[in-house]
């Protein structure tokens, strides 16, 4: 490990540190509420072989750039998943917007919908 990656692993422990003392503490970039919010369901339909996909809008509403890891859970009319899927979008530059597919990774049948249920963000390096 360089020296430059142990600095910084160092001032991370020392700011969760003080975070922790103070009673706040450093958070996983996917419990941010606003991480979810800069990806939006754009479309929502199956392939030729079956399979669902969902469109995706995603924007990186940081100051740096972002990798960001988004997970899609295709719904029956019941509410019932019936298939999930994901896609990763890297090194997202601060306000840029990628246009993305998430693929479930079965076939679907009957009438469904497109969610996302969960997106990890992470600073791209």
């Amino acid at each position: 490990m360089d020296k430059a990656t142990k600095e910084k692993i160092a001032e991370r422990a020392a700011a969760a540190a003080v975070g922790d003392a103070l009673g706040g503490g450093e958070k996983e970039s996917s419990e941010e509420p606003d991480a979810k919010a800069d990806v939006k369901v754009t479309g929502c339909s199956k392939d030729e072989f079956g399979y669902p996909v969902a469109k995706l809008e995603v924007v990186n509403t940081t100051k740096s750039k972002q990798d960001m890891n988004v997970q899609v859970s295709f719904n029956g009319s019941d509410g019932t998943r019936l298939a999930e899927g994901g896609t990763i979008v890297a090194a997202l530059e601060p306000g840029q917007k990628a246009k993305e597919d998430a693929m479930g990774l079965k076939e679907v049948s009957g009438k469904f919908t497109c969610k996302i249920s969960n997106v990890d963000r992470w600073e791209s390096q």
